[in-house]
């Protein structure tokens, strides 16, 4: 008799978030480049075909959910309220990330020692560029699609890479102020106010840019 599609969904979840808390596990012990996946698939008993069924890489083991920090702002332009601007939807967004101590913009308890490991780890720090070009990608096809143009428009992937830069810069400073020991809330009111900064330097048709066309209007 064949098994409910949600069960095996819920078990398949439920495998690939034991082989992803074995690998951090690991890697906080002994450091990213020091552990092999198939030290990872012993801890959880399973085989390393596995391990590479759920992750293609040992970077997406260690970075297993990027998917939500590559799609964060497209998220954000998309799901934005009716003629809001594209800056005020980045923003906003943003700034609750902050309010709720939000993982996604480094304020989770364990962010330093995450941090420590990125900077120990020249393939991290490579994976780390790679998911910015990856979110400067989605952004332009979320403000693409939302400008009724093509995502090879200038106007479209210049907005995303501006916007995308904020957020990279604003990360960097959390990433420099997790690993030079400041408190969590000392990071977080200092971040408050590199984002207001950084976005009040967005001024001209950037700033108005998603407020009066598109699907949403």
């Amino acid at each position: 008799m064949a098994r409910p599609e949600g069960l095996r969904e819920r078990k398949k979840a439920r495998t690939r978030a034991s082989i992803a808390e074995a690998a951090m596990t690991l890697f906080a012990e002994r450091g990213f480049d020091q552990v092999t996946v198939a030290e990872i698939a012993h801890a959880v008993e399973v085989s390393v075909a596995t391990v590479f069924n759920y992750f293609p890489t040992k970077e997406d083991l260690f970075f297993d959910r990027q998917d939500e920090v590559v799609s964060r702002l497209a998220n954000a332009v998309r799901a934005r309220q009716p003629a809001e601007p594209f800056v005020d939807a980045c923003r906003r967004d943003l700034l609750t990330l902050i309010d709720q101590r939000d993982w996604r913009v480094g304020l989770a308890a364990g962010m330093g020692r995450f941090y420590r490991m990125v900077a120990d780890s020249p393939s991290l720090q490579a994976r780390s560029r790679l998911m910015v070009d990856r979110s400067v990608t989605r952004l332009t096809s979320a403000i693409a699609e939302d400008l009724n143009t093509t995502e090879d428009d200038i106007v479209a992937s210049s907005a995303a890479w501006i916007l995308v830069a904020i957020q990279t810069n604003l990360l960097n400073q959390v990433q420099r102020d997790s690993l030079a020991g400041r408190a969590p809330e000392v990071i977080a009111e200092r971040l408050t106010a590199a984002t207001n900064r950084a976005f009040d330097l967005l001024q001209g048709p950037i700033a108005t840019l998603g407020g009066g066309t598109g699907p949403h209007r």
